[in-house]
C-alpha cells in the first residue's frame, strides 16, 4: 500500500523535473522552494486524507497500541518501508535541489519530509484496529532515510541505490485478497515476487565518469509465503509450502547516469531508475541451500 502511496508522490513531483521551464536554479530561489515544498505538503495530505477515510475508515480501534511484526513476511515488508523511504527521501532532495538549496540542506529538509511523512501513517497504524505501530516499521524507515541522506551528505551522489523488481508468484492465485487479484495490485502486495536491491557502482568511488553506470547488484527475497506471520494457523489450510530467504548477485544499470539532450526524457529516464534492470543472476536459495543461475531474473 505504501508503495502506491510513494507512486503518487513520484508522480505529483515529477513535472518540477519534467518540464524545461523548471530547470534547476542555479542560486537559492524562494518561489521554486515554495512550489517543492508545496508539492510535497498537497501529495502527503491528499494520500493522508485517503487513508484515513478510506485505507481506515472501518478500522480505527479504541486506542493506541503496538504490534510487534518483526519476523513477519521474512523481512520482506520491513525492506519495502526502507526502500520506500529512501527513494522519497532521494525525490524530495532532488526537488529542493531543483530549487537551489545548498545540497546539505536540502537532504536535510528532504530525508526530514520524507521521514516524517512515513511517520505519520505508522501513527495512523497506532490507532488501527488491525494494524498498530510497529517498532520495526519506525525502523526500516529510519534506515531508509538514513542512506539517502548519509550519501548525499558524504558524496553528494547516490552511488548506493536500492532498487525494486518484481515477478508473478504462483501464490497470488492461492490467496488473492492477500497478494492481489491483478497484476498492479499484486506489485505491492505478493511478496513472493518481489526483491530489493542494493546497486553499487564502482567505478563511481574512482570518479569513472565513463563507465560508472554499470552496477553490481545484491539482492533479497522471499518465497513460499502463504502469510506474513509464521505462526498463523491459516497455513494449515494450504498446501504445505517451504518459506526461504533468497540472495541474488547480478549486474544493474543505473539509468539515472545516461543522459541526454532532452530534459523531459531525463526526468522519465530517472522515474525509471527505481527499477532494477533484468540480467542474468546467482541465486542462492537458504531453504534448499543450492545456487541457482537465472538467464534472465525478473
Amino acid at each position: 500500500m505504501r508503495s502506491l502511496l510513494l507512486l503518487l508522490l513520484i508522480a505529483l513531483t515529477f513535472p518540477l523535473r519534467a518540464q524545461d521551464f523548471w530547470s534547476r536554479a542555479d542560486s537559492l530561489n524562494t518561489t521554486k522552494v515554495w512550489v517543492a515544498g508545496g508539492t510535497q505538503g498537497a501529495a502527503a495530505l491528499i494520500t493522508w486524507g485517503y487513508l484515513a477515510s478510506g485505507w481506515y475508515q472501518d478500522d480505527w480501534g479504541d486506542g493506541w497500541h503496538w504490534k510487534n511484526d518483526f519476523d513477519h513476511w521474512r523481512g520482506m515488508d520491513k525492506l519495502g518501508h526502507m526502500a520506500a523511504t529512501y527513494h522519497l527521501s532521494w525525490l524530495c532532495t532532488e526537488s529542493y535541489e531543483w530549487a537551489g538549496m545548498e545540497p546539505k540542506k536540502a537532504a536535510l529538509l528532504g530525508s526530514g519530509a520524507a521521514f516524517t511523512y512515513l511517520a505519520v501513517v505508522e501513527v495512523m497504524d497506532g490507532f488501527s484496529a488491525d494494524w498498530g505501530f510497529s517498532a520495526a516499521d519506525l525502523t526500516a524507515n529510519i534506515l531508509g532515510s538514513g542512506l539517502a541522506l548519509s550519501q548525499e551528505l558524504m558524496w553528494h551522489d547516490q552511488k548506493i541505490r536500492m532498487k525494486f523488481s518484481y515477478h508473478e508468484s504462483d501464490y497470488r492465485a492461492l490467496r488473492p485478497e492477500i497478494f492481489g487479484h491483478g497484476w498492479p495490485e499484486s506489485l505491492v502486495k505478493d511478496y513472493n515476487g518481489q526483491t530489493y536491491w542494493l546497486s553499487v557502482s564502482p567505478w563511481s568511488f574512482v570518479g569513472d565518469d565513463q563507465w560508472n553506470w554499470i552496477c553490481v547488484s545484491v539482492g533479497y527475497g522471499g518465497r513460499g509465503m502463504i502469510t506474513g506471520d509464521p505462526n498463523d494457523p491459516v497455513i494449515q489450510i494450504y498446501p504445505p509450502t517451504i518459506p526461504s530467504s533468497n540472495l541474488y548477485l547480478s549486474l544493474d544499470i543505473d539509468l539515472s547516469r545516461i543522459r541526454t539532450r532532452s530534459k523531459p526524457l531525463n526526468a522519465l529516464i530517472d522515474f525509471f531508475s527505481y527499477v532494477k534492470i533484468p540480467l542474468p543472476t546467482l541465486e542462492w536459495n537458504t531453504a534448499t541451500g543450492g545456487i541457482y543461475v537465472h538467464g534472465i531474473y525478473k
